[in-house]
């Protein structure tokens, strides 16, 4: 694992494997949950928390203070400086799956990961639109999306 930790206001890369880096980790009260996976090139914060099986991808950013829930999925390249730049909502939809609502950096749209989808939340809501008219999961993802742009603080 090659992971980039906040030393003294500067980032510094660590290496090795998660039982080497765990006291680094402890160091800055970063948790990282069972069965997490955090990518090489991965920029964690301290007191930065990722939750069980949730999943950092490369060269992701979480920051300082922020928290990526239990199961989520932040994408390769993502940054999430502050709680509100990666939302998890579920279990939903028609497959009681966990969306995963993230930025990405220099990306403006907010990013969407569930089940197997991934893609920007314009294209998310158009399938839904397509795929879900009218029904029960149709609602419950567009109030979700509705929800994330609100706390994401995207018009």
């Amino acid at each position: 694992m090659k992971i980039y930790l906040k030393s003294e206001n500067q980032w510094k890369l660590f290496e090795g494997s998660f039982e080497k880096l765990l006291p680094e980790f402890e160091k800055r009260n970063i948790s990282v949950g069972e069965g997490a996976i955090v990518g090489d090139r991965a920029i964690v914060g301290d007191r930065a928390r990722v939750g069980d099986w949730a999943r950092v991808g490369e060269g992701a950013i979480v920051g300082d203070r922020a928290i990526v829930g239990e199961g989520a999925r932040v994408g390769d390249w993502a940054r999430v400086e502050k709680t509100y730049d990666c939302v998890v909502i579920g279990p939903i939809g028609s497959r009681d799956e966990y969306i995963t609502f993230y930025r990405e950096k220099d990306m403006p749209e907010i990013l969407i990961n569930c089940g197997c989808w991934s893609g920007n939340i314009t294209d998310f809501i158009d399938r839904v639109k397509t795929v879900h008219s009218g029904n029960d999961h149709e609602r419950a993802y567009l109030a979700a999306c509705k929800y994330a742009k609100t706390v994401m603080n995207d018009k």
